[in-house]
């Protein structure tokens, strides 16, 4: 739902609420068993990342404002006993059509 609300904050001409609101007039179709919503027995782990980004990709294709993007976001992590760092590292955007 998040990637949602991205999506129609990227499109419209004015500020939006990051609240689950401004989806109210929104209806979501998600297939059972697909990979928005896996059965209980699917292998899955982290990947939220990745699926966004598709996700996103997805829907401003269908609405054809924005080539697809990078697709994926990076991850770079280091540290050692002491402390850890850990950092989201976003690829760029298609061209508008």
């Amino acid at each position: 739902m998040s990637a949602l609300i991205y999506c129609l904050r990227c499109m419209v001409g004015h500020d939006v609420p990051l609240n689950q609101g401004c989806l109210k007039p929104v209806k979501v179709i998600i297939p059972k068993g697909s990979i928005l919503d896996p059965s209980d027995n699917a292998a899955v782990v982290g990947g939220n990342v990745q699926t966004s980004q598709r996700i996103v990709d997805t829907v401003l294709k269908a609405f054809q404002v924005c080539a697809a993007s990078q697709g994926c976001m990076n991850n770079v992590t280091f540290g050692d006993e002491q402390f850890g760092y850990y950092e989201t590292v976003a690829g760029g955007a298609g061209a508008v059509s």
